[in-house]
């Protein structure tokens, strides 16, 4: 722990065992304090304590509560009753476990008894030698050799401690050490006895005696010799130990942290390390009924294996929820993310499913997708992602506190059916999707022992209404290999150049290329780029689909002119209802032009079927537009069947700048299976082409323009105005400018509101709150903005103190919701009057319409329970706290915005 004290008062650290509920485990807090219970005045403190359950060792604080070595959690707390009315900084606490390093203290201790022993055993042969010399002279001579011969092996072993420092060894290394100071101890003992005897016959044993003596010297010197090795060994691994524990925890941390940054996600342990329990942390389990779940060998180390072994309850499924996601509480969309590989048995009822908890009513509300069809029995490890978007019913007069997202092997909704089955999970995570923008990434690997593969790697990102992609696929049957590369952007560029062999479907040829001159008969002017995002059907996130379609990205139709194709399962149409198949990307689209459009219906089987080929139109606001919303281009209804496209066109209606391309199964008039494939929507072409060889005109001469507002020099020195020019490069030495775009995207100047300082007592409760702050801005249409908000609560003449701030953003008229401009906030204390200043910041973000209205609320958590533990299984709060008045002070809101 690392603290800092203006005055050096005392300072008390418990230490506080609980259960991985909460609960307290030991009645009494451990306290530790430094001597005399003062810490040094005015400078930064670090103190350290080892806890431990027996004494000795490097354990400094001995709790004796046998119950604490089945506590799961420990809490650390700072008793402010001694350290009131004075400042005091709080830096740091760290834990680390030396239960290693400790047994190498100990066990150096005990080298170093034994070294003593030997020690005492030497005095003792010396004192028996002293006697003999008192029995004759020759004895007396031998004691004066004895003590020189001493003196040297003393010095001799001053030399070999020294040396010791020096040496390399570990652990084991103290151990043989200790063991040769136990040798010694034994000679010294033996030579003690000899020098004893020798006093009996004085005379003649003199001379034995000295030499007993001086053996016994030496053998005491190379026993304390030994023990220093021992003692300088143990403090070597002790260090070690330390640093070994220290760098496994850092190993850990990086671990965890290589795994997030890899997934890109949100989920804190999206490839479930660390297991080395029964489960991995940061993840939910439940076993259900009818199956199990455990633990095999996985791509990332290890993968849960999900067994269902019954249609008749739930099996096993695996999900996340707020607290094993980072900072996702309320999201409108969700893109999940997994990697799964399924073993054996039926995929029909495997699903994802998202749902959003309402507070006060404890209910939620589930988004679900059917993904079974995508995946394949066998195909190895693979990868499925999905967009869930919250229920509309779910957006408006909820308070959202909770998400929680499934993978589910066997389940009944969104058109699955329960089944029996056998897979793997090797990676589980979501990203949160804001404004319709994100990056997505699909690769899937399939072989199978009859010579087929098939590989496919899908990258798209959007922002909004632009998008772009690169879709790679490659396969080979026994009737030959095939592949094929796509790229969709708005711009293309390729630096360098491009070289091949030759250019098909529309190519243009060496003969059509003469003298740096393009030579036709007939030219065409024309955009022939197809405007249907994914129109090769690869990417399933792309395409919003009815529980009776799915999408396969390698058609098994040799017919099909797309690389995959939107298959269209009469049996699963449970409802019995029109099945839609359309385009998660609006492309945009320019009122009055005229689009050709084409698509195939194949039939599978049977003998009739009732599809159509539609577009649906919408404004900028993605709502469709008031009249004419559907253009109706091909009705195929009978039991015609072709694998030639079917072709029409539509002119756009007024209002609509953004469609969808749309294909639709009915239930009536279809008895069989449909292949959906090759959606195209084409600008017809209303290009003018000028055959004169040049354009004659009085202000066009070779490319220069004379007169008017123009000088010869190419320079306007007159006032004009110029209307929708596109300048490549441009210097503006001063300039006004009356609204700033960039992109289409308008900028507004930043808007900063500030407060007066406010008492919230505690009549100001959260559901009586005081209003702070109302201010509303006009003119940012249907651009996004971002408000945030800071403030401080301070106090100098209470105690406990809690409350919060809410955030309230009005668009029109309509209240937006709070969810994500809530913040709580307080502090405890004990003793005496305690002055604090707890900095406070809170931000949300929405889309802005003619009038956007910010209202900022705080209120008091006087007895309401808001700071307190929740009960898992009752949701209610836990001993709430009382509160005191407090203020809120340097109140400001900001906003920046921008409009698309």
């Amino acid at each position: 722990m690392r603290f800092w004290s203006a005055s050096g008062s005392r300072g008390r650290l418990h230490f506080v065992y609980l259960d991985a509920a909460g609960n307290r485990i030991i009645n009494t807090n451990h306290v530790f304090r430094p001597a005399g219970n003062l810490f040094p005045a005015g400078e930064i403190i670090t103190h350290t304590v080892t806890l431990g359950a027996n004494a000795g060792g490097l354990v400094d604080l001995q709790v004796t509560n046998a119950n604490w070595q089945t506590a799961a959690q420990i809490r650390f707390a700072l008793d402010t009753a001694v350290v009131q009315s004075e400042p005091f900084k709080l830096y740091e606490f760290r834990i680390e476990d030396v239960t290693e390093a400790d047994a190498a203290a100990r066990h150096a201790k005990l080298s170093a008894d034994a070294a003593t022993a030997s020690a005492t055993s030497a005095t003792q042969a010396a004192a028996s030698e002293t006697a003999a010399g008192q029995s004759a002279g020759a004895a007396a001579n031998a004691k004066i050799e004895a003590e020189t011969a001493r003196g040297q092996a003393q010095v001799a072993s001053g030399q070999a401690a020294q040396s010791s420092t020096d040496a390399a060894g570990s652990a084991s290394q103290a151990q043989s050490h200790a063991a040769l100071a136990a040798i010694a101890k034994d000679d010294a003992g033996n030579s003690a006895s000899a020098a004893a005897a020798s006093s009996v016959t004085a005379t003649t044993k003199a001379t034995e005696a000295g030499q007993s003596a001086s053996l016994a010297s030496s053998h005491a010197g190379t026993a304390q010799t030994q023990a220093g090795i021992a003692t300088s060994k143990a403090a070597e691994a002790l260090t070690s130990a330390s640093g070994a524990a220290g760098s496994a925890i850092e190993a850990k941390s990086f671990s965890q942290l290589a795994a997030l940054a890899l997934s890109g996600g949100s989920a804190k342990n999206p490839t479930f390390l660390d297991w080395s329990g029964v489960f991995p942390p940061h993840i939910g389990v439940v076993a259900g009924s009818s199956g199990t779940i455990g633990k095999a060998v996985g791509k990332y180390g290890y993968a849960f294996e999900l067994v269902t072994t019954s249609v008749a309850t739930v099996g096993p499924y695996v999900f996340h929820d707020k607290t094993t996601l980072n900072g996702v509480t309320n999201p409108q969309k969700l893109l999940i993310t997994i990697e799964a590989e399924p073993l054996s048995g039926s995929l029909a009822g495997m699903v994802l499913q998202c749902g959003w908890h309402d507070a006060p009513t404890n209910s939620w509300g589930w988004a679900a997708v059917r993904i079974g069809p995508n995946l394949t029995v066998g195909g190895g490890i693979q990868t499925y992602q999905a967009v869930l978007e919250r229920p509309a019913a779910w957006a408006a007069g909820k308070t959202i506190d909770d998400v929680s997202i499934r993978f589910m092997p066997s389940y009944t909704t969104a058109g699955a059916t329960a089944a029996i089955n056998r897979v793997k999970l090797h990676r589980f995570d979501a990203q949160v999707i804001l404004a319709d923008s994100y990056i997505d990434q699909q690769l899937k690997t399939k072989a199978t022992l009859d010579g087929i593969a098939e590989t496919s790697y899908v990258m798209r990102v959007k922002a909004g209404g632009a998008s772009a992609g690169l879709e790679m696929v490659a396969a080979s049957n026994p009737n030959g290999p095939a592949s094929a590369i796509r790229m969709s952007a708005d711009e293309i560029l390729l630096d360098g150049t491009i070289k091949g062999p030759m250019m098909e479907i529309g190519a243009i040829g060496a003969r059509e290329i003469a003298a740096r001159s393009i030579v036709a008969s007939a030219l065409a002017i024309m955009d022939l780029t197809n405007l249907v995002p994914d129109d090769q059907l690869q990417d399933d996130v792309s395409w919003i689909k009815g529980i009776a379609f799915r999408l396969r990205p390698i058609t098994a139709r040799g017919d099909v002119k797309s690389v995959g194709d939107l298959y269209y399962t009469h049996a699963d149409n449970v409802n019995a209802n029109v099945q839609y198949a359309y385009s998660r990307n609006f492309f945009p689209v320019t009122p009055g032009d005229e689009l050709f459009v084409s698509g195939q219906v194949i039939r599978a089987a049977g003998t009739m079927m009732n599809a159509r080929i539609q577009l649906q139109f919408f404004d900028k606001s993605d709502t469709p537009i008031p009249s004419g919303d559907v253009a109706n281009i091909v009705t195929i209804n009978g039991t015609a069947n072709t694998a030639a496209p079917y072709e029409g066109s539509t002119v756009v209606p007024a209002g609509a700048l953004q469609a969808r391309f749309r294909f639709a199964a009915i239930h009536a008039g279809t008895d069989s299976n449909i292949a959906f494939g090759a959606p195209t929507v084409r600008i017809k072409g209303t290009g003018k082409l000028l055959v004169d060889g040049s354009v004659h005109a009085d202000k066009l001469i070779v490319g220069t323009v004379h007169g008017g507002l123009m000088a010869a020099t190419g320079i306007i020195t007159k006032v004009g105005q110029i209307d929708n020019a596109v300048i490549r490069r441009a210097h503006i030495g001063l300039g006004e400018i009356d609204e700033l775009r960039i992109k289409g995207n308008a900028f507004f100047v930043p808007y900063r509101f500030t407060a007066a300082n406010v008492q919230i007592p505690t009549a100001n409760h959260i559901a009586n709150q005081r209003l702070l702050l109302d201010r509303s801005i006009t003119g940012l249409g249907d651009g996004g903005f971002l408000v945030t908000v800071n403030a401080y609560m301070a106090t100098t003449t209470h105690y406990d103190c809690f409350g919060g701030l809410v955030l309230t953003t009005t668009i029109d008229g309509v209240i937006t919701g709070t969810a994500s401009g809530l913040q709580r906030f307080g502090i405890r204390t004990t003793g005496g009057d305690t002055g604090f200043r707890i900095p406070i910041a809170m931000s949300a973000s929405a889309f802005g319409g003619a009038t956007v209205r910010f209202q900022l609320y705080g209120y008091n958590g006087h007895w309401t329970g808001d700071f307190e533990r929740i009960n898992a299984e009752t949701g209610q709060y836990v001993n709430p706290r009382s509160s005191n008045p407090f203020n809120i002070e340097g109140i400001t809101l900001s906003v920046s915005a921008s409009r698309r």
